[in-house]
This record gives C-alpha cells, structure tokens and sequence, in this order.
C-alpha cells in the first residue's frame, strides 16, 4: 500500500504550473496556506517545497489518479494510501471534501478491488474511505471509534499510525516524531491492530512482537470470522 499525497505537490515537478499551480488550497480570506510535510520537522517550514492543492481541482485530480493507476498496473499493489485525505480548508473555489470524492471515484473507474485508504476521519469523509489511520495529538493516539464505537465500527475501520512507536525502540521510522512511547493499541471492532517494523524489531523485541500478534488473532476471532 504505497503512500501518495492527496492534495500536497512539490513546486519543482515538470507541469506543476499546468496541473497544480491554479488549483493550490486557498482560504476564505483569498490567502494561499503555507505549509510543508517534511520527515525531519525540525526543517518543517524552513524549505516549503510542498503545495497544497485543493483536490476539486480537475487537473490535479486526474494527474494524481494517472499515476497511482498507472503504478497499480505495473506493480499489483493491492492498495494505495492517500496521506494527508482529512484535510479540510473552506476553499471558496470548492469543495475539499468533494473533491476527495472525486479523486476517489476516478481512481476506483476501472480498479474496483483496489483499496483506498487515508490518514484520519471525520464523519464527512466516513463514506468515501472507510479505511483510515488512527489520529495522533503529538503521537497519542486518538481512536476514531470514540465516543460512538458502534457507529464508527458499522462501517469505518481504523489502523495505527506511521507515528505508532516500534515495540522494541518506540522508534516511528521514517515518521519526524522519531520516539513514541506508545505501541500497542487497544482490541475493538473499529481499531485493527498494527505492528510497526524497523531494523531490528522482531529480534529485539519477540515478546512485544508476539502480543500485538495475539492481539491481530483476537481480533480475527471476534470480528472476522
């Protein structure tokens, strides 16, 4: 499941101006967001390589649809992952969210057993990705099925987010939070178990390891079967 921005491109890509550029985010007030997703935060707002671009935007949204359905042909993956999916802006030149469904209709023309998921929720986007990452505030966990689980479960689930520590490090990876203490996550029909993997993981934790393993067979037992 390869990840792609939803609506984040870098300024220095051939065509940027024709397939980007016009349909960069902009707020209520007239004024372009300025923001950067960077693996190293502490760099977070120094380069602003990154764009964000309003989805509703046809150009953008066909671009980015091309490409994960021209690499879903070539490699097989089973899913694609579109980071950054909850983000909503009151764009007056349209609709973040139904552009998000637009973006997702497109890519399911064609690939209808191709998996889309995103990063976070809210009830707006609850019916055009069900599959979600879990929600962090500075790398705690929020879970998407609380307070209403039955209503979340119905229909969405939730996985761990990149920011979920490994078991044997509380390492986040290629995340920019880089430690989290947190790396286990709770049993519920709405929260599928996770494992974060990196370098050594398994040997150095099998113990860790082999809980969240437990875990993933519980939940297959109460919910899957």
């Amino acid at each position: 499941m390869p990840m792609f921005g939803a609506n984040v491109a870098a300024r220095d890509l051939p065509g940027f101006e024709t397939w980007a550029a016009p349909g960069q985010l902009l707020n209520p007030s007239g004024h372009t967001p300025i923001g950067s997703v960077d693996w190293d935060a502490s760099r977070h707002f120094d380069h602003s390589w990154g764009a964000l671009i309003n989805p509703s935007y046809e150009p953008w949204r066909r671009h980015l649809a091309e490409q994960i359905v021209r690499l879903h042909h070539e490699y097989g993956f089973d899913a694609a992952f579109l980071d950054i999916s909850a983000m909503y802006n009151n764009d007056p030149r349209g609709s973040t969210t139904a552009g998000l469904q637009a973006l997702v209709d497109l890519l399911r023309e064609g690939n209808p057993d191709l998996l889309i998921a995103g990063e976070a929720w809210f009830d707006g986007i609850g019916g055009i990705i069900p599959l979600v990452q879990a929600g962090h505030r500075d790398t705690v966990p929020t879970h998407h099925d609380q307070p209403d689980q039955a209503l979340f479960a119905g229909t969405n689930r939730s996985f761990g987010h990149v920011c979920l520590g490994d078991p044997a490090h509380g390492s986040t990876g290629v995340h920019e939070a880089g430690y989290n203490a947190h790396w286990r996550l709770p049993v519920r029909e709405g929260v599928i178990p996770t494992l974060t993997v990196v370098d050594d993981t398994l040997t150095a934790a099998p113990d860790r390891v082999a809980l969240i393993v437990q875990d993933a067979q519980e939940y297959a037992a109460k919910y899957l079967s």
